[in-house]
């Protein structure tokens, strides 16, 4: 019984992960590429917050007349929040090399 859910979670799992902003499977490729195959999904989850919390970075773009990343932002934060699950599958497969972003969605 249990190997069926298994199968059956892998198969729904799989197409949440294809499914899943480009962005965000950048981001976990990235973050693996620089912090390497050890990287926890605590920490990982950490540096996304860093790179879309409010910073400087924020008043940088707004003084360009972006103001739209602060929603963007803040839209982003509020993906990672409702998926840390879907995090934590990404960034397996990102260790094992298996994460793919199919650049055709982008």
């Amino acid at each position: 019984m249990s190997l069926i859910i298994s199968k059956e979670f892998m198969r729904i799992a799989e197409k949440v992960i294809k499914l899943a902003p480009i962005w965000l499977k950048k981001d976990i490729i990235e973050i693996v590429e620089k912090e390497g195959d050890t990287v926890r999904v605590s920490h990982a989850i950490s540096i996304l917050y860093k790179k879309y919390s409010f910073s400087l970075g924020h008043i940088f773009t707004a003084m360009d007349k972006s103001a739209n990343w602060s929603k963007i932002a803040n839209d982003r934060l509020n993906y990672i929040d409702n998926n840390l699950d879907l995090i934590d599958l990404m960034l397996y497969k990102a260790k094992n090399h298996t994460l793919e972003v199919d650049e055709d969605e982008a």
